[in-house]
């Protein structure tokens, strides 16, 4: 009996009217899972295979057309497995013998009586479970040679007696016959078999069955570790079954160090340190040398190298800055899409043709940048790699977002602090510096009720003046300390000739000793040199250079430049006499000029003691009693705008020289 078979159906041929009809009665009396399907010539039968789902044919022989045999024959050009019982009257040793040779599964002789139908029942039983079997053993063998585990089976002997393809190609052969007949011992290490004797094996004849991990050992000598099942078999023997699991390995360590990584990243603030730890993170997690990372530069719209491994380094001495749609990487950054090139000469057309890197992953990085992993070799990164560094490249950014977001912070309180500090000497100049001319205004209007003949008036209006100006260097103070956003070409002479023109600089004279274009706001960079100027014409005279103690600064008057958006406001000449190079006038000479890094503003007048000039920028110092002590704390605001740096020290004529330095030059010296 087939007991996993629900229902056997089955062809049964015959042109003798009513025979099949009662045949199939009694194979139903026989077995209950028949289930009989009749044909009274070949032809119909051919028509009811391809109709129904068949298990056996039983067709007689002699028959009008085409005979069993012929049927056959035709049967096996489509179903060369299915069971085929040639139950005839004609009994012959020469017709069975062309039914085996046709391909049936047997032969069966008519007889008389109602046995011949159990024996039939049986034949079709047989046959069916026969076919069954054979055809999941089939499918089972196909299923093994297909695996992607190694399957091998072992006699008692320890010899391998059945190999599949994926159990020889982990270890390193071409054909599995190179294995079997041999012994286990030669896939592993001498530690690893001795590991396995002493406590594999016991565990194994305890509980019929071992599963863990080992370390096996190619045919070139290298190692690989794998998942092992052993599974002992009825009469000795094992069936073994392995997985190569060097990339799972891989990933373990790859994902532990790249967590690691992580919580470094994440307490980083400055993206430059996060660059630099991400391309150390894709050597050690990915053990990939060749790594380098752009950030992204929004304004100029283009992705520059900010990072760049130690053998990527090596390899390309200059990294080359990624503009455009004219790169991989730049199309990646721009699709937000992780892109791997097996073969980057066949990827279209790379920026740098020339370049030693064959195959590379490019990871996006949000509008941060890229990141690009590199290889000298075609096709070497598996999909481990690229889950790895989709992983990388996940955590690189969000780590950039966090120190974006950290820098801005820090730049936010820096400007509130800065602005606070404005703030903060803004109130102190207004309740100090205001209060003391009011109160001269007030004491001189009283007086002079009191004594109209007097010059009181005089007085008040001289302190109002002053109260004016101060509240103009006031409002300067509060508004230069924005940062400079509009910034455009400037050029140094042609600014610096507009702002000795607008300050007061009777007897003194102008020398221009550059040609320097820097990028900047030109109101405020006027507005800076006016007020340089006006501190070396004021403290610079000839008339004075005995009183150095009065040689610090003044506060701007006269007219001024307050409008950002003006790059040179012309004042009137009067009878000032201009040339390309100077304006010439008695008394101080004021130098403009480049420096290293920017320009200066020099005199040769009495010059500023050493221990006053860590004070002169100071918000209100003054030694004078005509100044409002704001002149150069509004030049420290604009360069700060700017994000310059501005120092005081002695000329090389002997009076005070400015330095601007860490200026954005455009071009000239």
């Amino acid at each position: 009996m087939t007991p996993d078979i629900e229902t056997i159906t089955v062809l049964h041929v015959d042109d003798e009217p009513g025979f099949p009809e009662m045949v199939a009665s009694f194979l139903a009396r026989e077995d209950d899972r028949f289930e009989v399907k009749t044909a009274n010539s070949p032809r119909r039968g051919a028509e009811l295979l391809r109709r129904d789902a068949i298990d056996c044919i039983v067709s007689d022989y002699d028959m009008p057309n085409q005979d069993g045999i012929e049927f056959l024959e035709s049967v096996r050009e489509t179903r060369p497995d299915l069971p085929f019982i040639l139950y005839t009257g004609k009994g012959s040793e020469a017709v069975a013998s062309d039914a085996i040779s046709a391909g049936a599964t047997d032969y069966l002789q008519k007889q008389s009586g109602n046995e011949q139908y159990e024996l039939l029942a049986n034949r079709i039983l047989n046959a069916v479970e026969r076919y069954n079997t054979e055809r999941e053993l089939h499918q089972r063998s196909s299923a093994i040679e297909a695996s992607i585990d190694g399957i091998a089976i072992l006699n008692r002997n320890d010899e391998y007696a059945f190999v599949n393809q994926a159990h020889a190609d982990a270890y390193g052969y071409d054909d599995p016959a190179a294995l079997r007949g041999n012994t286990w011992r030669m896939c592993y290490g001498e530690a690893e078999i001795e590991w396995f004797e002493s406590e594999v094996f016991p565990t194994l004849a305890e509980t019929g069955e071992w599963r863990g991990e080992a370390v096996g050992t190619r045919r070139d000598g290298t190692t690989f570790p794998q998942e092992l099942s052993l599974t002992r078999l009825d009469g000795g023997g094992l069936i073994c079954i392995i997985r190569d699991i060097s990339d799972q390995k891989r990933q373990e360590r790859a994902l532990a160090t790249l967590h690691d990584a992580t919580q470094e990243l994440i307490t980083l603030r400055d993206e430059q340190a996060v660059a630099e730890a991400a391309v150390e993170a894709a050597r050690t997690a990915l053990d990939r040398p060749l790594a380098a990372l752009w950030l992204a530069d929004a304004d100029a719209d283009r992705l520059e190298p900010v990072a760049v491994s130690e053998a990527g380094q090596d390899l390309i001495d200059d990294p080359p800055t990624y503009t455009g749609d004219d790169s991989l990487s730049w199309q990646a950054f721009q699709d937000d899409e992780l892109r791997v090139y097996d073969d980057l000469e066949a990827a279209g057309e790379p920026l740098n043709a020339d370049t030693p890197i064959r195959s590379e992953i490019v990871v996006p990085l949000g509008d941060h940048g890229v990141m690009n992993l590199g290889s000298t070799e075609t096709e070497d990164f598996t999909p481990v790699d690229v889950s790895l560094a989709r992983t990388l490249g996940k955590t690189v950014e969000a780590a950039l977002s966090r120190a974006n977001r950290e820098r801005q912070l820090r730049e936010h309180r820096d400007e509130l602090g800065r602005q606070n500090q404005r703030l903060e000497r803004i109130i102190n100049a207004i309740s100090h510096d205001l209060r003391s001319p009011l109160s001269v205004a007030k004491g001189r209007l009283e007086l002079a009720q009191s004594d109209p003949d007097g010059d009181h008036l005089d007085d008040t209006a001289a302190a109002l003046e002053r109260i004016e100006t101060l509240i103009d260097d006031l409002v300067t103070l509060a508004t230069e300390g924005e940062r400079a956003s509009e910034t455009e070409p400037v050029d140094i002479a042609e600014v610096a000739r507009a702002s000795w023109r607008n300050a007061v600089t009777d007897g003194a004279t102008l020398r221009v000793e550059t040609d320097l274009t820097i990028r900047a706001d030109p109101g405020r960079v006027q507005q800076l040199l006016e007020n340089l100027v006006r501190n070396s014409v004021e403290h610079g005279s000839t008339g004075s250079r005995t009183e150095s103690g009065d040689s610090v600064e003044h506060g701007s008057t006269g007219s001024r430049s307050h409008a950002h958006g003006n790059s040179v406001e012309h004042g009137s000449t009067g009878n000032r006499t201009e040339s390309d190079n100077s304006v010439e006038h008695t008394g101080v000479t004021v130098t403009v000029g480049a420096c290293d890094g920017g320009f200066y503003v020099a005199d040769n007048g009495v010059g500023i003691p050493r221990d006053d000039r860590e004070h002169v920028f100071e918000t209100g110092y003054s030694t004078s009693n005509e100044g409002t002590g704001f002149g150069l704390s509004i030049v420290q605001e604009i360069a700060n705008a700017h994000g310059w740096d501005v120092g005081v020290a002695g000329s090389a004529d002997g009076g005070a020289r400015f330095e601007i330095t860490g200026v954005d030059v455009v071009s000239g010296s």
